[in-house]
């Protein structure tokens, strides 16, 4: 009775393993469709829907309709940083909405948002939520929608919640140094009045950055310009698990100088995109594991187990009296299970993640303005400090609030 009660339990767990290989199969064709409609012509409906977009912003919204479901955030994210650079601040505060409710999902502060990471990490969800840096960033941009609207309490907020972002890098808790959000969490407060919130604030992020200007109590302009170009993700090491982060590239531009006065002056250079990308808590590493390749290995292991006690047991059954055609019947089912565990293991990819948020900045950089100008002038400088190209001109936003801000990015951040 035993062995009949074993014998149909690991005929059940056969007829599972199958249906997973088959549900495995059947996503993974799924997400290649996926991938390649991209490159598709689009259907009736779906150019229909691109009609009254912004031609600038089509590429983009034709990946969001039709491109892989699973990088869908990513999507998102390119769409609304492009949207800002085409002053298109509505679309892009759409865009970033959907980022962080996403993100929020798996890396907020509940205990759902745990358990979500938690499995996040161990099992290698395809979804594409980004490394700790890209959400850290998709919380500064829209952070920075909100200060142009004059909603300074949800720009602290947004702030606020990047600065966390950073601090779960690897789940290593309380790291964060994302000195570039501190300060502007401190800039909210500034112009909130909040003088204590801000005073904490700047001195958290002077922590980080001791030479950082610090507002004057009447300081109501702020001016923002990014550089260069976003870092770049590779695989490495046996099976391409290993996620590697590196400096972008096809960049000049290092430093930025705004004209004050007839006089030129470098803004300060607040934050390294890169240098966040590449590090934990400012300590330096070489390499990301992702747990899927940790996942592979158990299940590959665990399915060469059960194959082995099936074989086992079969090898055995000769020597055992009564049942025998149970006892088979089970070693088979036994062994059968092994082996589909170990194809479900063969199929599993675990190859790092290297997309990207690939029209990022490499640095940020910025300055207060006191005047009274609705527009300043900036040049880009080469690491040498000579200048590149053109003098720009950033045209200042005022809010309902009488507050200023100017943000741009240089022409070499706005080519990729």
């Amino acid at each position: 009775m035993i062995l009949s009660i074993g014998n149909r339990a690991a005929q059940l767990l056969l007829v599972f393993s199958v249906c997973l290989i088959l549900v495995a199969c059947s996503a993974s064709a799924h997400h290649q469709a996926m991938r390649d409609s991209g490159d598709k012509d689009l259907d009736p409906g779906t150019l229909a829907k691109l009609e009254d977009k912004p031609e600038p912003l089509q590429a983009h919204y034709k990946a969001v309709l039709a491109g892989d479901p699973s990088s869908q955030v990513l999507y998102q994210m390119r769409l609304g940083l492009e949207a800002m650079g085409h002053g298109e601040y509505q679309i892009a505060a759409n865009s970033f909405d959907v980022v962080l409710a996403h993100i929020e999902s798996e890396f907020g502060t509940t205990e759902q948002a745990k358990q979500a990471r938690r499995l996040w990490y161990e099992e290698g969800m395809k979804d594409f939520r980004g490394e700790p840096y890209e959400r850290a960033m998709a919380y500064y941009y829209r952070g920075l929608l909100y200060l142009r609207e004059a909603d300074y309490q949800n720009a602290r907020a947004s702030f606020r919640s990047g600065v966390l972002q950073d601090a779960f890098a690897e789940e290593l808790q309380y790291r964060a140094d994302f000195a570039l959000l501190m300060f502007l969490e401190g800039w909210a407060s500034h112009l909130l009045g909040d003088t204590e919130l801000a005073r904490e604030s700047f001195e958290e992020a002077r922590a980080h950055r001791p030479a950082l200007p610090l507002p004057a109590a009447d300081s109501d302009c702020l001016v923002i310009v990014e550089t260069g170009t976003a870092p770049r993700k590779l695989a490495d090491g046996v099976g391409q698990y290993q996620l590697k982060l590196f400096r972008g590239r096809g960049f000049e531009a290092d430093k930025v100088a705004l004209q004050r006065d007839g006089s030129w002056d470098n803004m300060f250079p607040i934050e390294d995109i890169a240098w966040q990308a590449k590090t934990r808590g400012g300590r330096p590493v070489d390499h990301i594991l992702k747990g899927q390749a940790v996942l592979k290995g158990r299940v590959d292991d665990v399915g060469s187990t059960v194959a082995d006690a099936g074989t086992t047991v079969t090898l055995l059954s000769p020597l055992l009296q009564g049942q025998m055609s149970e006892i088979r019947g089970g070693a088979a089912a036994l062994s059968a299970v092994g082996l589909s565990s170990m194809l479900v293991a063969q199929r599993m990819n675990p190859r790092a993640d290297t997309r990207t948020w690939d029209n990022l900045p490499d640095r940020v950089h910025l300055a207060m303005c006191d005047e009274n100008e609705a527009e300043l002038n900036v040049r880009f400088l080469n690491p040498r400090g000579a200048p590149i190209g053109s003098i720009q001109q950033v045209l200042l936003h005022m809010d309902r609030q009488g507050n200023r801000f100017g943000w741009i990015r240089s022409p070499e951040t706005l080519a990729q």
